[in-house]
């Protein structure tokens, strides 16, 4: 019987062991599979806050984008990408804008500068004189000359600024005491080309200087 009893407890004791080592594990395993559900769901409590105040900061810009476009620009639009669109169209509007007073600022001043010469202390008064201004592809002429010359064929001019690649975007004259001032302005055909100036003025000179005062 005593050796019976001391076989019994051999292979009991392992088995007790084998138990104990098995519910620790599974204790373990339990916590550590808590800990990491719990790490997941602050990672996406976490993330939520942060997609949340995204959004906040969009709206925000949105609204704040929305008030500074004209109200003719979004007048029945109502989805974010209408206005994106209508707020690309409204830059490109001011740019046209900001060019065009740009142009009227240069014109302003070349008139100034150029009427001047018709005081009576001038003694260039009656001589044709011009200016070329440029601004990134863009140029302007002001060709002035007394209304006691005759007549420029403005053709010629427009023919020359097309042999350099420029198309013509306006021009106009006007009157300023006796003498007769023609503004034209040109852009580059290709868009990004280079404008050779000295070569443009030179034939310019050629041009204007021998046909108008002989």
């Amino acid at each position: 019987m005593s050796c019976s009893f001391n076989t019994h407890q051999k292979h009991k004791i392992p088995k007790d062991l084998f138990l104990d080592q098995r519910r620790r594990f599974s204790v373990t395993n339990y916590n550590k599979r808590t800990g990491e559900d719990d790490d997941h769901g602050g990672r996406k409590k976490k993330h939520r806050e942060i997609e949340r105040q995204r959004r906040q900061e969009l709206a925000s810009l949105f609204t704040s984008l929305r008030s500074k476009l004209p109200l003719e620009f979004i007048k029945g639009k109502r989805s974010m990408s209408d206005y994106m669109n209508e707020a690309v169209n409204y830059i490109k509007h001011l740019q046209t804008k900001i060019r065009e007073l740009s142009f009227k600022k240069d014109e302003l001043k070349s008139i100034h500068s150029l009427a001047n010469l018709d005081s009576p202390s001038s003694d260039s008064s009656g001589l044709t004189i011009f200016t070329v201004n440029s601004c990134c592809e863009s140029v302007e002429i002001v060709i002035s000359r007394s209304i006691r010359e005759k007549d420029l064929l403005l053709s010629t001019v427009l023919e020359l600024l097309l042999q350099h690649g420029l198309d013509v975007v306006s021009c106009f004259s006007c009157q300023v005491n006796d003498r007769v001032l023609h503004t034209i302005h040109c852009e580059l055909a290709d868009g990004n080309g280079i404008i050779n100036l000295t070569l443009l003025e030179g034939e310019l000179n050629e041009l204007l200087i021998p046909a108008l005062n002989p």
